[in-house]
């Protein structure tokens, strides 16, 4: 199969000076889209980065963990990791993404954050850290009185 050079996903185009990183359970990929084999468990991330940011072998990823599930009002923890490392990520802020979402926690030298919702539904959540790293997976937390 010939290679290909992913320049659109959805509505996010690739401008001048930016590409697409592909990444792998956390990991940049080796190999480029058309020769990377993924299991059904895999974690795959296409992360568009400015080429001024990233250094010659790209951005490590964000990697959010926490519970699927959590009551009204009752405090969860979630975790931000490195996805490389696996070493835990201060400063990072968590926030809710979808609409209406309001929620943004910051997370300590654990790359922990702390977490209440006020309202039942399913969250959506993702983590971010200025420049130094490529935006997380999403999180989602069922939430229930």
């Amino acid at each position: 199969m010939d290679d290909f050079f992913v320049t659109k996903i959805s509505t996010d185009e690739a401008g001048q000076g930016e590409y697409w990183q592909l990444a792998l359970n956390f990991r940049r990929a080796e190999l480029g889209g058309s020769q990377t084999r993924t299991q059904k468990a895999d974690s795959v991330v296409w992360a568009l980065i400015k080429v001024q940011q990233a250094p010659a072998n790209g951005l490590p990823l964000l990697k959010l963990k926490g519970p699927r599930s959590a009551r009204v009002d009752k405090e969860i923890v979630v975790t931000v990791i490195d996805g490389e490392t696996r070493q835990a990520v201060q400063g990072a802020t968590v926030k809710e993404i979808q609409a209406g979402g309001t929620g943004t926690w910051t997370t300590d030298y654990q790359g922990q954050a702390k977490i209440k919702f006020a309202t039942e539904g399913v969250k959506e959540l993702k983590a971010g850290h200025e420049c130094k790293y490529v935006r997380s997976n999403a999180l989602k937390v069922t939430v229930q009185k």
